[in-house]
């Protein structure tokens, strides 16, 4: 098929193509970020960010240790301190996961202890707006008392 501009209905076909294939590339789900997304939001703020690698394959962060939809976890050294990362398949399953650990989560990832470090605390909301369900629970439960 050879596409000859000029003509109204192919430079229209042409048009719609490139508005249909660009919707497609800019479609992204706003409940979930990527790794790569989180990190570099996170070089941006402490650019020492680095994953912390365990000592052996067994003392890797383990998905049994948290709780459903959780895909994949790894340890990170942020402000210099150390924080442990979950990604979950949902952000509804990162966010029960954080309000079973009294975590922070933002989107699909939780962010494990992080909870009553200061630094840690001002890192993850800084960089995606984490939020402490179980604390955001405990207000909620002042305000009505």
């Amino acid at each position: 098929m050879h596409l000859i501009l000029g003509s109204p209905i192919n430079e229209m076909k042409l048009f719609s193509y490139l508005l249909i294939m660009i919707s497609f590339l800019s479609c992204s789900d706003d409940n979930v970020w990527t790794k790569n997304q989180l990190w570099n939001r996170g070089r941006e703020v402490d650019p020492g960010l680095k994953i912390v690698l365990p000592d052996s394959l067994k003392d890797g962060i383990k998905c049994q240790d948290y709780g459903k939809g959780c895909l994949n976890g790894f340890m990170v050294e942020a402000m210099g301190l150390r924080m442990i990362l979950v990604k979950f398949e949902t952000q509804e399953q990162a966010r029960l996961e954080a309000l079973r650990i009294d975590g922070y989560y933002s989107r699909n990832w939780v962010f494990d202890d992080t909870a009553g470090e200061p630094r840690l605390e001002r890192f993850v909301k800084k960089v995606c707006n984490a939020i402490r369900p179980l604390e955001e629970e405990k207000k909620k439960e002042s305000l009505k008392d």
